[in-house]
């Protein structure tokens, strides 16, 4: 039987606005239109991006203050005093070694987790600020390499996320807190990032919240009023902003205790690590915090 449309006494169905003419060509389906852009992110996605973005910096961080000199612990006991918002304080002793290292018995395990982030909130802002926002901004890296794969890969529609990044302050809420000799016993003061989506989604992105006690790795990444609400204190100034001069204050208190060893660090991340393709691949991560450990070991014997 051939291909044409069987003849009778009476035409054969055809959809409607079609009629059954043997010079009309056969029906084929229609080319998608061209350009349609593809659906908008969800927030959850955007939320993804960040937080993946955020993690990168986060894990640069954490390699350059668990290298950082802290100094042996050479005594430690509790504090006599109360302190507001914390369940209990610590006098903590350290010598003047280029070491985190414990030496003291008595040391509790959570304390020896927090103790590498201890007073260091403003200096993971410091040191991660510049190059964060214009990543989670533009979602590009203002070095050689780029986060472009990451943000089309995870929505191929935009190739920016336009996260803003607030620099805030809190009152803490802790399990813990831990003050060097001389340092005056009140309730301390935290700074962290807010990240705020394009829908206006607002997270808490903590990178030294372990100093306190909690998981860091469950607890440092959460909605911002869930984060206000579970971990800090009530206060007026909670979620203020931490102004250039605030950061200025705790570098010169970093210089301090630390010498140069900040200002050493920052250029040795941001600089000899390869940011490209860290966000969405975790064992390229942790090969990179390993490097960057390695590197700042160098820098330190140097």
């Amino acid at each position: 039987m051939s291909g044409s449309a069987r003849k009778g006494p009476y035409p054969t169905r055809r959809p409607q606005g079609q009629y059954e003419d043997d010079s009309a060509p056969s029906a084929s389906p229609s080319p998608p239109p061209a350009n349609v852009p593809s659906p908008p992110p969800s927030p959850g996605e955007d939320e993804a991006a960040a937080k993946a973005i955020a993690n990168v910096h986060r894990q640069l961080f954490f390699a350059a203050a668990d290298m950082c000199p802290h100094g042996n612990v050479e005594a430690f006991s509790e504090a006599g005093e109360v302190v507001a918002g914390c369940e209990k304080a610590y006098d903590v002793q350290a010598d003047a070694g280029l070491t985190s290292s414990i030496r003291v018995a008595n040391f509790p395990d959570l304390c020896a987790r927090g103790w590498t982030r201890t007073n260091l909130c403003g200096v993971s802002l410091w040191l991660a600020k510049d190059e964060m926002k214009e990543q989670l901004k533009s979602g590009t890296n203002p070095g050689p390499q780029t986060f472009i794969f990451l943000i089309t890969y995870l929505h191929p529609c935009v190739s920016e996320l336009h996260v803003s990044v607030d620099l805030v302050r809190v009152r803490p809420r802790a399990k813990i807190v831990m003050f060097r000799a001389g340092e005056k016993k009140e309730r301390p003061l935290h700074a962290l990032f807010k990240l705020t989506l394009p829908g206006g989604q607002t997270f808490a992105a903590d990178f030294s919240i372990g100093q306190y006690g909690h998981d860091e790795d469950e607890c440092w990444w959460q909605r911002f009023e869930d984060y206000l609400e579970n971990f800090t204190i009530p206060a007026v100034d909670n979620g203020a902003e931490v102004s250039e001069g605030d950061l200025d204050a705790t570098l010169d208190a970093a210089v301090d205790r630390f010498g140069g060893y900040w200002h050493r660090a920052k250029p040795l991340l941001y600089g000899a690590i390869d940011l490209d393709g860290l966000a969405e691949d975790e064992d390229r991560l942790a090969a990179a915090h390993g490097r960057a450990k390695f590197l700042l070991d160098e820098a330190l014997e140097g």
